[in-house]
């Protein structure tokens, strides 16, 4: 049977690796929370706006007053507000290209002038009864 001097010895060591799995799960979190942040432009004093409307009630986001969508590029979106551009932006201009030509009125304007005119409904026609 151990004695208790092994035992203590065994629990430090113990709490040793639960110290250090803490640490190295606090790593990847935060990885993952930056590369959430980047992608969806969140900064900071978002977190901070949305901890302080959350206090006593159920979380509410701060940015979840409608933000106005000013760039889009498939499924990535952005306001073009404050805060650090995200990454899909950031690869954008790297590669020379505009970020005008990602503005949602201009995706919007396009897609309505290549698309044909919808044929219009005939006029004073009787409803089936049947």
């Amino acid at each position: 049977m151990p004695t208790i001097v092994e035992l203590q010895a065994q629990m430090a060591a113990l709490q040793q690796q639960i110290e250090e799995k803490q640490a190295e799960g606090r790593k990847q979190a935060l990885a993952e929370v930056i590369a959430k942040m980047d992608e969806f432009g969140i900064t900071t004093a978002d977190i901070d706006a949305a901890k302080a409307k959350s206090k006593g009630k159920k979380l509410v986001i701060a940015a979840a007053k409608e933000k106005v969508i000013k760039y889009r590029m498939g499924e990535n979106t952005w306001s073009g507000g404050k805060g650090p551009k995200p990454k899909w932006v950031k690869e954008l201009l790297e590669q020379g290209k505009k970020l005008e030509d990602y503005l949602v009125d201009k995706i919007k304007h396009k897609a309505t002038e290549n698309k044909a005119p919808e044929p219009k409904a005939p006029e004073n026609k009787p409803e089936s009864l049947f």
